[in-house]
C-alpha cells in the first residue's frame, strides 16, 4: 500500500510517499481502506518534534527521542471497512466508518487498522469521507475537553486558538450546551470563527478562580458518535480549509506549519466515496477538487 512515511524529524520534506506492507487486523480489530484523513497541528508536532518544553520527556515516549517511533502520521481516518479480525462483530466489510486513531497514528496510508472497541463509528448520512473526516480530530478532542468541566446553560467558556480544528469544534459544542462563548484567534481568521450566534467579543483576559482546560484527553466512541449525530441533524459544522492528495502530503504539512489554517486540512487518500444515505456502504468514488491557494 502507499503511505506517507517519515524516518527522521524535520520539516515537511521529510515526509515521503512510499510503498509499505498492508497491515492485517488482529483480534478485535478492523482493517479500514482509508479514503481521507487530515493533517493536523498534532502531526506537525510529531513530525518536527516541536513540543512545549514541559512536555518533551512525555512526548519522547510517544513520538520518539532521536527517530520517530511511528513512521506514518495521521490521527484520524474516514473510509470503508475492508476486513475484520477474529472476534470483531460491530462492523463488517463494506461499512463506511470514521475513526480516531490517536497517538497510534497511521491514518496517512491507504489502509489502517482500528480497534473495534476504540473511537470508531459509522460515517454520517449524506457525507462523503472527505467531509466526514473533518468531524473527527476536532470534534472528539473538543468533546473530551468539555467533559472535564461542569458545562451547563449559562456557563462562560473562553476558547483560545478558536480558528483551528479543535477550536472551531469547542466553540460549537459549548454553544450547543447553552454556554456563553468567547473566542480568541488571530484577526485573519475572524471570518471562519464568526459562526452565527456563537461568538462574543474576543478578549485575552482571564479571571481568577476559573478552570483552564488544555492538553489531550481520552478518545471515546460515544464522543465521536455524539458529534456525528449533531452533524447529521445539521447542528454541527466541521470547518475544512483545503484538500490535498496523498502525493501532495509535504505541501499539506507546509501549509499547516505556516499556522494559517482555518479548521481542518484534508488529505485525500483514495476515492472519497459517495455520500452515505441509509447506513449502508456506498462504493462509488467521488472526490472534491482541491481549493486554490489563497
Amino acid at each position: 500500500m502507499r503511505a506517507a512515511v517519515y524516518r527522521r524529524f524535520g520539516g515537511p520534506d521529510v515526509v515521503r510517499v512510499e510503498e509499505v506492507p498492508t497491515p492485517a487486523p488482529g483480534r478485535g480489530e478492523v482493517l479500514v481502506r482509508v479514503h481521507a484523513s487530515t493533517v493536523s497541528a498534532a502531526d506537525h508536532r510529531a513530525r518536527s518534534r516541536d513540543v512545549p518544553r514541559g512536555l518533551r520527556v512525555l512526548a519522547s515516549a510517544g513520538i520518539g527521542t532521536f527517530r520517530p517511533s511511528r513512521r506514518v502520521l495521521g490521527m484520524d481516518v474516514a473510509g470503508v471497512v475492508e476486513a475484520v479480525g477474529p472476534g470483531a462483530t460491530r462492523f463488517g466489510p463494506g461499512d463506511e466508518v470514521v475513526a480516531m486513531l490517536g497517538g497510534r497514528c497511521g491514518g496517512h496510508a491507504e489502509y489502517a487498522v482500528v480497534p473495534e472497541g476504540g473511537a470508531i463509528t459509522r460515517t454520517p448520512r449524506g457525507m462523503t469521507s472527505e467531509e466526514a473526516v473533518t468531524l473527527v480530530f476536532g470534534g472528539i478532542t473538543a468533546r473530551a475537553f468539555l467533559r472535564q468541566v461542569d458545562l451547563r446553560a449559562g456557563s462562560t467558556v473562553l476558547v483560545t486558538g478558536a480558528s483551528g480544528a479543535v477550536g472551531t469544534a469547542v466553540v460549537q459544542l459549548a454553544a450547543h450546551a447553552g454556554a456563553r462563548v468567547t473566542a480568541v484567534c488571530r484577526g485573519t481568521h475572524r471570518e471562519i470563527t464568526d459562526l452565527p450566534g456563537l461568538l462574543r467579543a474576543a478578549t485575552r483576559r482571564r479571571s481568577r478562580g476559573k478552570r483552564l482546560v488544555a492538553g489531550p484527553g481520552p478518545w471515546r466512541a460515544e464522543d465521536l458518535a455524539f458529534v456525528v449525530a449533531l452533524a447529521e441533524q445539521g447542528r454541527y459544522r466541521a470547518v475544512a480549509d483545503r484538500t490535498y492528495d496523498l502525493s501532495e502530503v509535504a505541501e499539506a504539512h507546509r501549509f499547516v506549519d505556516a499556522g494559517r489554517k482555518k479548521g481542518n486540512v484534508v488529505l485525500r487518500i483514495a476515492g472519497g466515496g459517495a455520500p452515505q444515505q441509509d447506513g449502508r456502504s456506498a462504493r462509488t468514488g467521488r472526490a472534491t477538487s482541491r481549493e486554490a491557494a489563497s
